[in-house]
């Protein structure tokens, strides 16, 4: 599974039966994605400027210092000045902020979002597994993206909603960009091309460009 601006998950069963979820354009469908993370982020700090909602200090604090901005009118007008594309990035841009203030400095509003985003994870994981149905042995569970590589909570949340579902489950939380998922899927699917060798010789050369140790159960070799 991969969570960026949008949210996919991708799952194959040991016969070759494969389901994929997600990965809408525009935006849609991109629960517990950076997206939706900064989103919510945007929109509860409006909400608080504004008197209808709980006042968040600390996210709205760190999103302003992340986005080089002081106040909060600023940081709308920068927002909105931005192309429909540019402002998903934009909007994506500001997890680190969203888990700054959740970890470090115990926001409850940025710490409900990141919980939420756990949860959203986890169901589009257990909406896959019950597509597919599995055997009897360990289910290799990985998830990529900017929410998951920037937040241990969002990892833990997942984990802990997919276990109580599906204890066989093995939760991954990878540390490559989701490209590197895709780039091996796209080998898997030219099955006269994709043999065990080439994937991991795929998975070591992507290894060292990312910097990262490979790793089997990510690639399935």
């Amino acid at each position: 599974m991969s969570s960026d601006i949008t949210t996919s998950a991708y799952g194959r069963t040991s016969a070759g039966e494969a389901v994929e979820l997600g990965g809408w354009e525009l935006g849609l469908s991109a629960d517990g994605s950076a997206f939706s993370v900064g989103q919510a982020a945007v929109d509860a700090i409006i909400a608080g400027h504004e008197g209808r909602g709980e006042v968040c200090t600390a996210l709205t604090d760190d999103v302003l210092r992340l986005a080089d901005v002081s106040e909060i009118n600023d940081l709308l007008i920068a927002l909105q000045g931005t192309a429909q594309n540019h402002y998903r990035n934009s909007a994506s841009s500001l997890v680190p902020a969203v888990v700054e203030a959740a970890e470090l400095h115990y926001d409850p509003v940025a710490g409900a979002i990141l919980q939420k985003a756990g949860e959203q994870l986890a169901a589009m994981v257990i909406a896959v597994r019950d597509r597919l149905g599995f055997g009897e042995t360990g289910i290799p569970v990985v998830l990529s993206g900017p929410v998951i590589l920037s937040s241990t909570r969002v990892f833990q949340v997942a984990e802990m909603r997919v276990s109580q579902v599906e204890p066989r489950a093995k939760m991954i939380r990878s540390q490559r960009p989701p490209v590197v998922g895709a780039l091996l899927l796209a080998f898997r699917h030219r099955a006269n091309q994709a043999t065990p060798g080439l994937l991991g010789r795929l998975s070591e050369w992507l290894a060292l460009s990312s910097g990262t140790p490979a790793a089997a159960d990510e690639t399935g070799s």
